[in-house]
């Protein structure tokens, strides 16, 4: 089921024409987590100091207003990356991710 991260990394289009020895660089910074249905991934206000790339499953992206009640923005799909924008702005995360 697990596959290694080096094989995973070549897979993402972004990552395509990055040569080898820079992918291979990229996966000494990764790690793969696995998150169990409906937790938490991350949290608004923490700092952003990741980028994840979905492999498997889906991520729910939502916010909570001032009153508690959570607003789903979208839900991402295999192949897609979040958290990009608040990690390498070195900003706070204003969504809640959730594996749903």
């Amino acid at each position: 089921m697990h596959q290694s991260t080096h094989w995973y990394l070549k897979q993402i289009k972004i990552f395509a024409d990055l040569p080898e020895k820079d992918k291979k660089g990229l996966q000494k910074l990764s790690r793969m987590v696995s998150y169990p249905q409906h937790e938490h991934i991350d949290f608004p206000g923490q700092l952003g100091d990741a980028v994840f790339f979905l492999k498997e499953g889906r991520v729910k992206i939502s916010r909570i207003n001032e009153s508690g009640q959570e607003a789903t923005i979208c839900f991402l799909e295999p192949g897609e990356i979040f958290g990009e924008v608040e990690a390498l702005g070195g900003i706070s995360r204003e969504t809640l991710v959730q594996a749903p």
